[in-house]
């Protein structure tokens, strides 16, 4: 496609490693270019919040070679988002086999360990057309606040802030503190975008009695409109 970008994605470890998936699942299906960064934290939470197993634990020849290259399975970017969310005794769950997760994007992104300062969007001269921190814990707001550049994380946000290009962070925590609110002056000072995990309730159509899918993607929605990535996620409001 003439108008691919290319998108750096990284994942931090706060709640909502959903939106990372989802983000994912439609920037690869738009034809856009992902280079993916997961933190040590982030896989955690991936076994915690969508019940896959770790990394470690996979014996399939596909299996990535270390737990800093997991990003995101393949069968994120193919399941229909609906069967994410199988219903079981009433509750809507999710779910994946060790198989989904040993397939790791099957060569559509290119993923760094965390500690890799010589990957590529470490450096400014490696051109990109924005960075997309998701979910951003308030730890990782801080050091890139502060440019301490303690992994390819926040030296990839600085990257992206003092080239001045699109850095969107996904912050999901509640309520703020005061130190979270001048970190988030900081960013925005900079010249970031502060876009909190907040889903919207208007579109009740149908948002409500289908959750969570239609709330993930008001938050995914907006930050496509950061980049300026057509989609029909949402209907506009008129």
């Amino acid at each position: 496609m003439s108008d691919r970008k290319k998108i750096v994605v990284a994942v931090t470890g706060g709640s909502g490693v959903i939106y990372a998936v989802r983000i994912s699942q439609i920037l690869l299906e738009l034809g856009h270019e992902l280079h993916c960064v997961v933190s040590p934290t982030a896989l955690q939470i991936f076994g915690h919040e969508l019940e896959v197993v770790p990394v470690s634990s996979l014996k399939t020849e596909n299996a990535p070679k270390n737990e800093a290259s997991l990003c995101f399975p393949a069968a994120f970017a193919s399941k229909p988002f609906s069967d994410w969310f199988p219903v079981a005794d009433g509750q809507k769950i999710l779910r994946f086999s060790a198989d989904e997760l040993a397939a790791c994007f099957a060569g559509q992104a290119k993923t760094f360990p965390s500690d890799d300062f010589f990957a590529a969007i470490a450096s400014g001269s490696f051109l990109t057309d924005g960075m997309i921190v998701v979910p951003c814990s308030t730890g990782t707001l801080g050091s890139i606040a502060a440019g301490t550049n303690q992994n390819l994380i926040h030296r990839a946000a600085e990257v992206h802030l003092k080239e001045r290009r699109r850095l969107i962070l996904v912050v999901r925590e509640t309520p703020y503190s005061a130190i979270h609110l001048e970190n988030m002056q900081r960013i925005t000072s900079a010249g970031g975008v502060i876009l909190p995990a907040s889903p919207s309730f208007y579109l009740k159509s149908s948002a409500l009695n289908k959750l969570p899918g239609e709330l993930i993607d008001t938050v995914v929605a907006r930050v496509l409109d950061q980049l300026a990535i057509p989609h029909r996620l949402i209907p506009r409001w008129q």
